[in-house]
């Protein structure tokens, strides 16, 4: 059986402001699924209880899980996994009811500055997906949070 991640983030305009949610690009309102979509997970075919949120990096790669939280690979992790944040934002909630394990929170620039150290660890894919959260939000790496967990 595989391990998966759940990768989203937060970003915030300065370290004083709250966390916002910075949704991934690439879907209609950016969601896994839109509502009424038979393939959404709990779809009755006629009500819609939830909405999914998208993914900022969904590629199984268990040298990065390593990496960013000691799960599955032998990587050496950036930080130990800190659990979910205290200030986390109001549309990350209800990601806490889906969680399986190790939930984590790192920086942005604490996995760039990983990556620099430690090159082997680094992903291609990965690191694009860093750029274009910093891109997207408008602010520096400093002030933008992954928020993720595992299932398996």
């Amino acid at each position: 059986m595989g391990c998966d991640i759940h990768f989203f983030a937060e970003y915030r305009e300065d370290a004083l402001s709250p966390w916002k949610f910075l949704p991934a690009p690439g879907s209609a309102c950016d969601y896994r699924y839109g509502e009424g979509d038979p393939e959404r997970p709990g779809y009755d075919g006629h009500s819609v209880d939830r909405r999914y949120l998208r993914d900022w990096f969904d590629e199984r790669n268990y040298v990065l899980f390593g990496m960013l939280a000691g799960v599955r690979g032998d990587a050496e992790p950036v930080a130990e996994p800190r659990g979910w944040p205290a200030d986390l934002c109001p549309e990350l909630e209800a990601e806490r009811s889906d969680i399986e394990h190790t939930p984590c929170w790192l920086m942005v620039y604490e996995m760039q500055e990983h990556f620099a150290r430690r090159p082997e660890h680094a992903s291609a894919d990965f690191e694009t997906c860093l750029a274009e959260m910093v891109r997207v939000a408008g602010v520096g790496p400093e002030n933008i949070r992954a928020v993720f967990y595992f299932d398996s």
